[in-house]
Order: C-alpha cells, then sequence, then structure tokens
C-alpha cells in the first residue's frame, strides 16, 4: 500500500467515523424527540377525551366514540381508560370493545405519589394521570403505538445509511484526488531524484511552494546532493593524487630492483642500492601515513574521543618525536606570554590527531628554513585562547600561492630539492578546524609564521 493509498484510507476512516457519530447523534435525538412528543400526543388527546365525558352534559361515551373516530388528529392503535375515585371504568375508546386493564394496579399505585406518569407498556407508549373536576378525582389512562412517528423514524434511518454510503463513496474519490494532489510535488521530487547520478550531482530539485515542507524537503535535499558532490570530488581528488604521488616512488623502487637483478654488482654498488631503496621506502612510508592521516581527518569528530590536553606538553612531545625520526631541526620555545594558570593553555581535544598537526607544522618550518632556528611562540590570547605561533627562517611563500597552500597535495613553485608531498599543511588545517580552531600564515622573503588558535579550558 502506498502513502497514496494510506492517506486515502485513514481519511476516509477518519470522515467515516465523523459521520457516523453525527448521523447517531442525528438518529439518537430524533428517536428521543419522536417518543416526548408522541408523549404529549397522548397526553392531549386522553385530556380532552376526559374533559369533553366529564365536563359535557350533552356528550356521552358512544357520542365521544364517534367524535375520537372522525377527527383529523387521529392516534392509531389508541387506547383511553377514565376510572373514578373507586378505580371503576367509566370510558375505554377502543372501538372494538376490547378493554385491556392490564398493569392499571401498579400505575393507580404510582399515581398516588405522582400527577403523571410516562412509561412503555409491552410495544405500546402510555401516559397515566389525575383529573380533577369539582373536588373529584378521576384516574385517566392513554396507550398508543406511534405507526407515522416510527415510520418518520425509519425513513431518517433510511436516509442516513443511503447518505453514509454515498458520502463514503464521495469521500474516498475525493481523498484519492486530493491525496494525488498532495503528493504530487513529492512524486516530481522522486522523478528528478531518480534522474541523478555521478555524473550530474549539482542538478537542483525542485518541488513545492516556497515555504511548505516539500519545498523544505527539496532544500534540504539539494543541500545533501551538495554535500555529495563535494565529497565525490574530494574522493576522486584525493584518489588521482594519491595515485600520481604513489606511482613515484613505486617507479623508484622498481627501476632499482630491476637494476639489482640486471648483473651482478659488488658489495659496495649493492649496498648504495640497497640504501637508495631504503630511502625510497622510506619516502612511501611517510606518504602512507600521511594518507591515512588525512582520511583519518574526514572523521566525524563526533565519533574521535576528546581529552584535556596541555598544548605546551603537546609541543614537547612533538618535538621528541621530530628527533627520534632524526630530525637535525634548531628549535627554541618562547615563554614570554606563557600565563600563570595552566588552564589557560589546557583545551579540549584529541591528542592523537593535535600531535600530527604540530610535527607537520613544526617538520615544514624547519625544513623550509634549511634547518635553521624556528621560534615557537605559546600564549594566551584573549584570556580563552591559546594562541601557538611557529616562526620559521626560510624563503617565504610567494603571495599568489598562499591561498592554495592547505590544498591536498598542492607544492610551491619554490619547493624545488625540498622532500615532501603537499599533505602536511592541508591534514593540519583540517585537524585545527575539527577542533573548533584557526590556522593561519603569514609570509615574506625573509619567513614564514604560521599562527594555531584553539580555544581554552577558560572561557569569559
Amino acid at each position: 500500500m502506498n502513502i497514496r493509498q494510506k492517506l486515502t484510507y485513514q481519511f476516509s476512516l477518519f470522515s467515516a467515523i465523523i459521520l457516523l457519530f453525527f448521523a447517531t447523534i442525528i438518529y439518537y435525538f430524533s428517536s428521543s424527540y419522536r417518543k416526548n412528543e408522541f408523549y404529549l400526543r397522548l397526553e392531549y388527546s386522553a385530556f380532552n377525551t376526559a374533559k369533553l365525558l366529564l365536563k359535557v352534559n350533552e356528550v356521552d361515551s358512544f357520542l365521544l366514540k364517534k367524535i375520537e373516530q372522525n377527527t383529523i388528529y387521529l392516534l392509531s392503535d389508541k387506547e383511553i381508560y377514565i376510572l373514578d375515585k373507586y378505580h371503576q371504568l367509566i370510558y375505554f375508546s377502543n372501538p372494538l370493545e376490547r378493554k385491556d386493564t392490564t398493569g392499571f394496579s401498579i400505575v393507580l399505585e404510582n399515581l398516588k405519589f405522582n400527577k403523571i406518569i410516562k412509561g412503555e407498556f409491552e410495544h405500546l407508549q402510555q401516559v397515566a394521570f389525575i383529573y380533577e373536576l369539582d373536588d373529584q378525582e378521576y384516574f385517566v389512562i392513554s396507550r398508543g403505538y406511534d405507526h407515522l412517528g416510527y415510520k418518520k423514524l425509519y425513513n431518517l434511518l433510511y436516509i442516513l445509511i443511503i447518505g453514509f454510503i454515498i458520502f463514503l463513496l464521495f469521500i474516498n474519490i475525493t481523498g484519492y484526488y486530493f491525496a494525488g494532489k498532495a503528493l504530487e510535488p513529492i512524486q516530481k521530487i522522486i522523478c528528478q531524484v531518480n534522474k541523478i547520478s555521478v555524473l550530474n550531482l549539482n542538478t537542483k530539485v525542485v518541488g513545492g511552494s516556497a515555504n511548505d515542507e516539500i519545498a523544505q524537503l527539496a532544500k534540504n535535499f539539494n543541500e545533501m546532493l551538495q554535500r555529495l558532490e563535494k565529497a565525490f570530488h574530494l574522493q576522486q581528488s584525493f584518489v588521482a593524487n594519491a595515485s600520481h604521488e604513489l606511482r613515484t616512488p613505486l617507479t623508484s623502487i622498481t627501476g632499482q630492483i630491476e637494476v639489482i637483478m640486471f648483473k651482478d654488482r659488488s658489495v659496495d654498488d649493492y649496498k648504495a642500492l640497497i640504501s637508495s631503496l631504503h630511502e625510497d621506502i622510506t619516502d612511501l612510508n611517510n606518504l602512507v601515513n600521511g594518507l591515512l592521516s588525512l582520511a583519518q581527518s574526514d572523521m566525524d569528530a563526533h565519533k574521535i574521543v576528546f581529552s584535556h590536553i596541555r598544548i605546551d606538553d603537546l609541543l614537547i612531545v612533538a618535538l621528541d618525536t621530530l628527533k627520534k625520526r632524526g630530525h637535525p631541526g634548531n628549535m627554541v620555545f618562547d615563554f614570554s606570554g606563557f600565563p600563570d594558570d595552566e588552564r589557560f593553555i589546557t583545551v579540549l581535544g584529541n591528542e592523537g590527531l593535535l600531535k600530527i598537526a604540530f610535527i607537520n607544522v613544526l617538520d615544514n618550518a624547519s625544513k623550509f628554513s634549511k634547518y635553521k632556528e624556528v621560534r615557537i611562540k605559546l600564549e594566551c590570547f584573549d584570556f580563552y585562547k591559546v594562541k601557538v605561533t611557529i616562526i620559521d627562517n626560510g624563503d617565504g611563500i610567494p603571495k599568489n600561492e598562499i591561498s592554495d597552500v592547505f590544498r591536498p597535495f598542492f607544492r610551491g613553485s619554490n619547493t624545488a630539492g625540498y622532500k615532501g608531498h603537499g599533505i602536511g599543511l592541508a591534514l593540519a588545517q583540517r585537524i585545527i578546524n575539527m577542533h573548533g580552531g584557526t590556522i593561519e600564515i603569514q609570509t615574506n622573503n625573509t619567513g614564514t609564521s604560521v599562527s594555531i588558535l584553539l580555544s581554552s579550558l577558560v572561557t569569559i
């Protein structure tokens, strides 16, 4: 069952319940009205009969029966009984002379406590009351079956049933039509989505009015498509660049192995070739590690474990890691802006990822300053930001290339002769952004300054 059928079914069911409820109310009140109205007619007819019989001397039982039989306002199956104070029957209206006094004793007993009694007697309605004349009490009992009233009631029931069926059919048809009209924009969106593939992720989905839910759905879907397109292009770029970067060291390794296998060589030649292979494999290993770190930086930040980290301790660990790798750089700490309270230099982050970011920036600074002195300055910025500034003494970055240095696999025009794959700064920026921080570069022909800004645990 599709949504259109479900909506039609639910709308029809809801409408049927409401209609049935109102039809029941109409029938109930109509039935109550018929009953009360017939009681009034019985009472009115019995009162007039008693009045004519007891107050008008010229009217006797025979004449009264004739009058009632010829009246226009005739009640079919009506019986009127008039009894004196001794409970003796003095008049009955049944034209067939059938006297049915069943249940009179109970009614007469109840009339001692009530001036008028209304109730059911078998299939008849019954009214009993006391008629007083010249200090004399007479007991009047009227019974009857409301043929006309029941006929009208049954006719009403028939109309309600037929109307209910016709209304349900009408509601079902109109509900199906309007459900289709309501879902038409969604159907259009489905048709548009079915045409979207990898080749046209930039397609925009249009649907609904300016502010309705379907328009919001189309808007959210377009935003999702933009994210997918961006992720797809990033993946394509990553795969293409990674393949290109991996091809160079693999080609070099393959070529050297072929040279080794081509002919026998001296021990010194083998050592030189193996040393070259070791260098290429080390370079390849660094590249693979960089690619893995770059892929990890694309992870959802909610899935990464964060903890309290002192930035000064993290920088010392990063420097020790570089030294263990045989890094010859000369790096100097500047503690002039170091705060007294360690909370000002403590951040919430992932230690492993932040360590990678700082190692990459420090490695670049040392490498491009030709292993001259690199200054590291740690300070608090506006009392709630930790600022790490890494300053090298290199040749700087060309002004027209600053905007590209954070792009994966980008290498500047003045980096010839320096080993690298263009991953370090791109990876560092992603990690810093993941931690809600910023990384900025200022450069000139005497060096480059990289500033990393992170939020501390102290906020005011």
